[in-house]
């Protein structure tokens, strides 16, 4: 093991478990098993590298206040975290570890269908299309939004359907 390293992570119930700090990076941490190099962690608390790591800990049976006290985020963080990764869905891991505002309700799949659906819909209702999509967008995707979030999307498509009507009549 290098001699410029500073151990500062070591839990009593992992002792084979133990991070360091080298000296002259403070960009990394060096994660090891028994005297084996693991892997090499950025400190960046926003990197998802980080957060994957800290989850690993967490996951691993580390002591959460340990946690805490040497690397940051709090038990709740560390358990979001931990959970996430032991999930088998790819949207939940992205939004966890993306932060709370990762999620948008407006997917790609969600903005083809209001697209797809749109002609059909305000051809025949005019005065209440939004409510209508916004109906169909609850009963398919099981996802709620509000008028004003696909107002931009809606506008879009009512412009271009407008304009269509306009070509044909010339």
């Amino acid at each position: 093991m290098n001699n410029n390293l500073t151990l500062i992570f070591c839990d009593e119930k992992r002792p084979y478990l133990s991070v360091y700090k080298e000296a002259g990076d403070d960009d990394h941490y060096h994660v090891y098993l028994e005297s084996l190099l693991f892997e090499v962690v950025s400190v960046d608390v926003n990197s998802p590298q980080f957060k994957f790591f800290i989850a690993r800990l967490f996951n691993s049976g580390a002591s959460p206040k340990l946690i805490t006290e040497v690397f940051g985020p709090a038990y709740n963080t560390q358990k979001r975290w931990g959970d996430a990764v032991k999930e088998k869905d790819p949207y939940i891991i992205n939004e966890v570890f993306l932060g709370r505002g990762a999620r948008k309700k407006i997917t790609t799949e969600i903005k083809s269908y209001i697209k797809h659906r749109f002609n059909d819909i305000y051809s025949i209702e005019k005065k209440s299309y939004s409510r209508k999509i916004l109906e169909e967008l609850k009963e398919v995707f099981n996802v709620e939004v509000t008028s004003e979030t696909i107002r931009p999307i809606l506008t879009e498509l009512r412009n271009s359907f407008n304009n269509s009507i306009d070509r044909k009549k010339n």
